[in-house]
């Protein structure tokens, strides 16, 4: 069976700062997930995985996929982004970012695509890679 998760729906309603010197207009509810806290150890983590397919033909079944997007925006307005970071830390090592595709025993590999967005006006999307930098390195 499915679960879905779904933030509750805002109906454009305003409402004023208590200040009452700003108008603002509801935001749809947000849906957040965190995974548990340890004073000692390991913050607990979150995993979210797709089925896997138990059929035993060879054409047209495939494990589930897993999507991360954002929604598209009115005429005028500005589609939300997506953030992908680790913490921070004091003087250890700050998380990786790792982004893999699969390997096949008998199949090619998984496809690795970047693509920037295109625009009517303006300019298209860049897509800049940048690495970090030691101030104090130790040899």
């Amino acid at each position: 069976g499915s679960v879905d998760l779904i933030g509750g729906p805002a109906y454009g309603k305003r409402f004023l700062t208590a200040n009452k010197k700003q108008l603002h207009y509801d935001h749809g509810g947000a849906v957040t997930l965190v995974g548990g806290t340890s004073e000692n150890s390991v913050g607990g983590y979150i995993h979210i995985a797709s089925g896997k397919s138990l059929a035993t033909k060879k054409v047209g079944h495939k494990s589930g996929e897993i999507r991360i997007e954002t929604n598209n925006s009115t005429k005028h307005g500005q589609s939300g982004g997506i953030s992908l970071s680790t913490g921070t830390s004091i003087d250890g090592k700050s998380g990786d970012v790792r982004i893999l595709t699969g390997t096949s025993k008998h199949g090619a590999g998984g496809n690795f695509v970047i693509f920037s967005g295109e625009g009517r006006r303006g300019t298209g999307g860049n897509v800049t890679l940048l690495a970090g930098t030691a101030t104090d390195y130790e040899a």
